[in-house]
């Protein structure tokens, strides 16, 4: 177990390209501009206490960032194009632009913007072994090797599926923190440290039953297409990859016992695939089509091109459901809804993401661009990255001065957050047994005809029902009239790829 050291020297050398922050400039009450940013300290003066726990000295804070992104090594060290790799597995464009500059520049703007009482936070990035792919037991094995070989105060988390990283820290008594999406309320349960920007799965399918059943349930299907239109009352049907995907089939079982358990509500029709086996999906979308099924959840996984496919298929029948989905998916961000090749398709859901504005003037990019002028922030990664290190920053300041696991965790539950503007996510600690931060939903539909701030085009955007008003899994409004009835368009999030065809090597296959 690591532990709470008693004035000990660490052997730890704190090369460092920026000064820890001692005295800052706070905007309006609060650390920066970004709504989420914690109360301000504006200076620091006296003992931080030295080293309070391992991977903590008098100057220096090391932590590791495990990422599915492939960048590894200091993200505090100057940064040189020869850094770069290209072909990284989350980004399907094959651009890699600056994607360890945007880290190192992020890393370098928390670190002269956030109070950290005198101390430079150190950064190393560790990639995961397996990529997306990585199971449980490969997750907590590669935090059990990051949390070794770096000794660091805090493992920061960043991508799908990354919970059991979360039982690696416990297990070594350190902070676990990030955006790890698709996380167990388990992983970050009552008495952890451990906390995720990103609601957890259970608050995701709990808000998307809450939806069907409060908006959807025992209603005609007034936004289905063709001969479905007016179909009374729905009748669901439910796709989603086989059990080898773990989230996806998570969702699913997850989805369907919420509910049961709120209303009743069942699928008609429920089918498995094989990932990325279009030939699978052709065949359950011919099984939808004659049921047939008027609302379709597919939880099919945009980013390997199933969600595509599985469009495609139901366009070449003619079959017009409507599409309900998940934010697993992906499908919420307006890029893949026009990959997908369907503009005069349904397709609505629920999302934790928010109303954002052009993407050069959100936080995440401004915040890069502050801290290196001349870069153009990776086009891929750079919202996620910030919402990582932003939970890193923050739980290191709202600790104060004496820095260990439990003053970052009581500090983390004593931040309150009041914003509730449409483009800001509304956020809580307020609940002792789950530490994910966003805890409220928008309902979103894509639009064929419109374009996101910053675009001029008409190529399409996501509209947020209500102009973005949030909403937890009880309150969604009674009945589905106010979809595809107005809502501003969100900018497209910098944590998307750009919107250039990709050839994912994938043949729809017709009915004979």
């Amino acid at each position: 177990m690591r532990r709470l050291l008693a004035g000990a020297v660490l052997g730890v050398v704190a090369i460092a390209t920026l000064p820890a922050a001692a005295t800052v400039s706070c905007v309006g009450g609060r650390q920066t501009s970004d709504p989420l940013s914690p109360v301000c300290v504006p200076s620091f003066t006296g003992d931080n206490g030295g080293a309070t726990w391992d991977g903590v000295t008098a100057t220096s804070i090391e932590t590791v960032l495990y990422n599915d992104l492939g960048i590894t090594g200091s993200l505090n060290s100057p940064w040189a194009a020869t850094d770069e790799a290209t072909g990284h597995s989350l980004d399907p464009t094959g651009t890699s632009t600056n994607l360890l500059r945007t880290a190192k520049a992020l890393v370098a703007y928390f670190n002269s913007r956030y109070q950290t009482y005198g101390r430079t936070v150190r950064v190393t990035a560790f990639p995961s072994s397996l990529g997306e792919t990585s199971i449980c037991a490969a997750r907590y094995s590669d935090a059990v090797d990051a949390i070794e070989t770096y000794q660091p105060f805090a493992l920061t988390t960043l991508g799908m599926g990354h919970g059991c990283a979360f039982d690696a820290t416990e297990d070594a008594s350190i902070l676990g923190v990030g955006h790890a999406e698709e996380t167990r309320d388990a992983h970050v349960g009552d008495g952890r440290a451990a906390f995720t920007f990103a609601p957890t799965i259970e608050q995701t399918t709990n808000a998307a039953a809450g939806f069907i059943c409060r908006s959807l349930w025992g209603r005609p299907a007034s936004h289905a297409g063709g001969q479905l239109r007016g179909l009374s009352p729905r009748r669901f049907g439910l796709i989603y990859p086989s059990p080898g995907q773990s989230w996806f089939a998570e969702n699913a079982a997850l989805l369907g016992a919420a509910m049961h358990a709120r209303c009743g509500a069942s699928f008609a029709l429920t089918k498995t695939y094989r990932n990325g086996q279009p030939g699978d999906l052709v065949q359950h979308i011919q099984a939808a089509r004659a049921w047939p099924i008027s609302s379709l959840v597919c939880l099919c996984p945009a980013e390997n091109g199933d969600a595509r496919a599985a469009i495609a298929a139901a366009r070449a029948l003619n079959y017009e459901p409507e599409w309900i989905w998940m934010p697993a998916t992906r499908m919420d961000r307006a890029t893949w809804q026009r990959l997908a090749g369907d503009p005069i398709g349904s397709h609505f859901g629920v999302s934790p993401t928010w109303l954002a504005p052009a993407p050069d003037q959100q936080e995440a990019m401004r915040a890069a661009r502050e801290a290196d002028p001349g870069l153009s922030p990776n086009a891929r990664a750079t919202t996620d990255l910030f919402l990582a290190l932003r939970m890193l920053f923050t739980a290191i300041q709202q600790a104060g001065p004496t820095l260990t696991p439990a003053t970052a965790t009581t500090g983390l539950e004593a931040l309150s957050i009041t914003s509730i503007a449409p483009d800001a996510v509304q956020g809580s600690f307020n609940d002792p047994g789950r530490r994910s931060w966003t805890d409220t939903f928008v309902a979103w539909w894509f639009d064929p005809s419109a374009s996101p701030p910053g675009e001029a085009l008409p190529r399409g955007c996501i509209r947020l029902m209500r102009d973005g008003r949030r909403f937890t899994a009880d309150d969604w409004p009674s009945g589905d009239v106010e979809l595809f009835a107005g809502g501003r368009c969100s900018g497209l999030l910098r944590s998307q790829p750009t919107d250039t065809p990709v050839d994912y090597a994938i043949s729809i296959v017709g009915p004979e």
